[in-house]
């Protein structure tokens, strides 16, 4: 989940910094993986990685730092401070198994890969384990990611800073209909129509 974490955070400054934000090194704490895997991991950091350490880093380019972000939004950082500042709180305490599937779905919504077997790889087991585990808890994937979806969906809403095109990609869907069908089939309404009348 760090190495996933860490991968998004980056691949966000790429697109804040028109794909100029690539990293001189990466530090994980993980042990090192093998040979293929290892491969994988430069090519999505961009940079020499380095295992076995005692953090978890990125290190930039001071001068980076200088660089103007050509896609700041001041209310869309309020939303991200506030989503940010709930998860620095769920840290505080020990998170049951579904709410790990939940953060780890969290963190990777946007990015498309957030599938049961996405998951599973990112919590290091299998698919059928996941769902053995989940079911032991009375619930499933689906449901822990519709749940999911639902709750960011409506915090999305209740921002006019994003629009609904916006919001179906950070939601994962690869398009806005799917967004609107999938919100309309579990709510009785579509996204505009809750947005209006939390307005």
């Amino acid at each position: 989940m760090i190495d996933n974490c860490l991968a998004s955070w980056i691949t966000f400054a790429r697109y804040l910094l028109d794909h100029n934000g690539d990293p001189v090194k990466v530090l994980l704490s993980r042990n090192t993986p093998d040979l293929a895997r290892q491969t994988e991991y430069q090519n999505v950091f961009g940079c020499p990685v380095v295992y076995n350490q005692e953090e978890n880093a990125i290190l930039f380019e001071p001068q980076l730092l200088s660089h103007p972000l050509n896609k700041g939004d001041q209310q869309l950082l309020s939303t991200l401070e506030s989503h940010a500042e709930k998860l620095i709180t769920d840290l505080s305490s020990p998170l049951s198994f579904p709410e790990q599937v939940v953060a780890a779905i969290e963190n990777v919504l946007g990015t498309g890969s957030y599938h049961q077997q996405d998951i599973a790889s990112l919590l290091e087991m299998s698919g059928k384990t996941l769902q053995r585990r989940l079911a032991k808890e009375n619930t499933s994937f689906q449901v822990l990611l519709d749940q999911t979806r639902l709750r960011l969906a409506k915090d999305f809403l209740a921002d006019d800073a994003l629009n609904l095109d916006q919001i179906s990609t950070e939601l994962g869907f690869s398009e806005p209909r799917s967004f609107y069908r999938w919100f309309q089939k579990l709510t009785g309404s579509t996204p505009g129509n809750y947005r209006k009348l939390k307005e």
